[in-house]
């Protein structure tokens, strides 16, 4: 609030000043007036004053006198500024906010009794002019007096016999106040008689609430919604303000169940659906996500956003089964059935295209049948009208399954034309890194560091952060063996994690210790251990690993992987608390790192869910 007291002070002088010197000559010497407003944004009063007052004696009827009157009290010449207030009072009588300025005089001098009665008197005197109630509530706004503008605004109420006016006035003034309970039930009431004002006082409760995240504001806020529903169920925008709350808050069950609601009472489309669905899909609440797509998806092919559900609820049942969390009656087989009934009802074209993609993705990794992947992906590819990105998408999708088969040249050839295609946008430089990522696993090392090198200035800063830290990766590691042994494990490992080879991959990472003995590349070798593990879905082992690296190599310079690649584990497996912790650490600890942007924007969504405001 002081920060807006501060604000409201300046911004006339940022005003006067910016027009005056727009209009002169920056060689001729600055006029008075020009003088005394920079002398009173730099509160300099001593020197400011007596400019003003000589501006405000001479030029009767000017804007001086607000801030002549300002620099009497910071310099505490209390006499003076209440004969300067009488003064105006003869000059202009008849103006309220005059009367709130004497007023004001005499309670900063201490006489705050004598300062109260004057208060009482001009709202007490409205009734000669209850219009006058806005501005005299301005008034004693201005001087931060919010007790005196609440009282105006409910004289002013009385008066008019109208006890919707003032609304905004009101809730403003709480606000100003820090009155979050009255800020809260003023806006709610507003509601009732002006719901086109929601979005506005959704942005307003939600900004008190990110300056002030206090879970009893949080909770107040929630209870207020939900009495005003419950008493009103009639009126809708009561209910839309629930769907936003839980929305915000991150309690999507809750969200859901509300969406539900106004989905079937409106006869919408379900979009709301969507949007819990995605954010569920954001902070882990599958459950909750499979749920809203659900409802969507069974309403069956008619419904305008059916396509779009299936894509999303698929997506969702191809990461169960990757994670082994599906269940019973969703086998593989089972989801790539009702995949294919929807491609042969719907067709194959491009909106079903990534429905194919992820169908695809289920024969190739899940199902172990890459060749019948490829040719559905080869179908996709077929489809005439594609956008040259959704083609580049599937091509890149036929690459990767051909590196799982193990035919890596032809991966090559794929990812090297998608280079050619896509020179200087993100397409291009995520097949370039795909490309030298290959080469490295080949052992073609060289090869990899000239692509690398070139990446590291790469427009796209995903792929320039991931092709650093391959380049430095490879450069160490030839620097400690010049025959390239240590990178050829690491590269075979990494081929026979991709083929689902775990066994074999975490083998070939122990040769690392067997041949290298306690020399370099013992925490690469962790790292992708856990990696490994963690893809076998041996969590506990992976949570153990990730530990284990940072506690004994806190200097490696993939220490930061392993803390944001362990926070991440660990929201998977429901511990928010010590994910929080573990990105804490990631940010007080490696600062410098480029993963501290991505750990402080989910400490952030782990927060927001923890004090009940998303």
């Amino acid at each position: 609030m002081k920060r807006m007291n501060h604000f409201l002070f300046i911004l006339p002088i940022l005003l006067f000043c910016y027009w005056g010197v727009k209009g002169q000559d920056i060689s001729k010497p600055p006029s008075k007036e020009q003088m005394a407003y920079n002398y009173y944004q730099q509160r300099n009063f001593t020197k400011a004053l007596p400019i003003f007052e000589e501006l405000y004696n001479t030029r009767i009827g000017s804007n001086y006198y607000p801030y002549y009157l300002q620099c009497l009290i910071e310099l505490k010449e209390f006499e003076k500024a209440k004969k300067t207030v009488e003064t105006e009072m003869k000059r202009t009588p008849n103006q309220s906010r005059l009367q709130v300025d004497l007023g004001y005089v005499y309670m900063v001098s201490g006489k705050t009794d004598k300062a109260y009665r004057i208060f009482e008197e001009v709202i007490e005197n409205l009734k000669k002019n209850p219009q006058d109630a806005a501005s005299l509530g301005i008034a004693f706004r201005a001087k931060n007096l919010n007790e005196f503008a609440l009282k105006t605004y409910a004289k002013g109420r009385e008066l008019l016999k109208n006890p919707d006016a003032f609304q905004m006035e009101i809730a403003s003034t709480y606000e100003a106040s820090g009155d979050f309970h009255g800020m809260t039930e003023a806006f709610l009431d507003m509601l009732s008689t002006k719901p086109e004002q929601m979005s506005l006082i959704q942005s307003r409760l939600q900004f008190y609430l990110m300056q002030v995240p206090e879970k009893d504001n949080v909770d107040y806020l929630y209870g207020a919604i939900l009495e005003r529903m419950q008493k009103n169920p009639s009126i809708m925008v009561y209910s839309e303000m629930m769907y936003w709350f839980t929305m915000m808050a991150g309690d999507y069950p809750e969200a859901l169940r509300v969406a539900l609601s106004l989905v079937k009472r409106n006869n919408e489309d379900g979009g709301r659906l969507l949007a819990v669905a995605r954010n569920c899909i954001e902070t882990n609440d599958e459950k909750t996500a499979e749920k809203a797509l659900s409802y969507i998806y069974d309403q069956g092919s008619a419904h305008p956003l059916f396509l779009t559900a299936a894509e999303e609820l698929y997506k969702l049942k191809y990461r169960k089964l990757i994670k082994g969390e599906h269940k019973k009656n969703e086998s593989p087989e089972v989801i790539a059935g009702q995949i294919e009934e929807i491609l042969s009802q719907q067709g194959e074209n491009m909106r079903t295209i990534e429905l194919m993609r992820i169908l695809a993705r289920i024969y190739a990794y899940i199902m172990d049948r890459p060749e019948k992947a490829l040719d559905i992906l080869e179908r996709a590819a077929g489809i005439r009208g594609l956008p040259p990105e959704i083609l580049a998408r599937i091509n890149m999708d036929m690459a990767k399954v051909e590196v799982y088969i193990g035919r890596l040249w032809d991966a090559a050839l794929i990812y090297g034309r998608l280079e050619r295609d896509f020179p200087n946008h993100p397409l291009g430089e995520e097949a370039k890194l795909e490309y030298a990522k290959l080469m490295y696993q080949a052992g073609e090392h060289k090869w990899a560091l000239l692509h690398l090198e070139i990446l590291r200035g790469a427009i796209h800063k995903p792929v320039a952060n991931d092709a650093q830290e391959l380049y430095l990766f490879i450069q160490e590691a030839l620097n400690e063996d010049t025959t390239g042994r240590i990178l050829h494990y690491f590269g075979s490992s990494e081929l026979l994690s991709i083929r689902k080879q775990y066994a074999m991959a975490l083998r070939t990472l122990d040769s690392v210790s067997m041949f290298f003995g306690n020399s370099w590349g013992q925490d690469y070798a962790l790292l992708r251990k856990a990696r490994i593990y963690k893809e076998m879905r041996e969590y506990n082992i992976a949570d153990s690993i990730y530990s284990t690296l940072v506690r004994i190599f806190p200097r490696s310079l993939v220490a930061d992987d392993a803390l944001l690649e362990l926070a991440s584990l660990r929201e998977i497996t429901h511990q928010p608390e010590k994910a929080y912790k573990t990105y804490e650490d990631l940010i007080l600890n490696y600062p410098n790192s480029y993963m501290v942007e991505t750990a402080r924007k989910k400490l952030q969504i782990l927060q927001n869910v923890k004090t009940g405001l998303q």
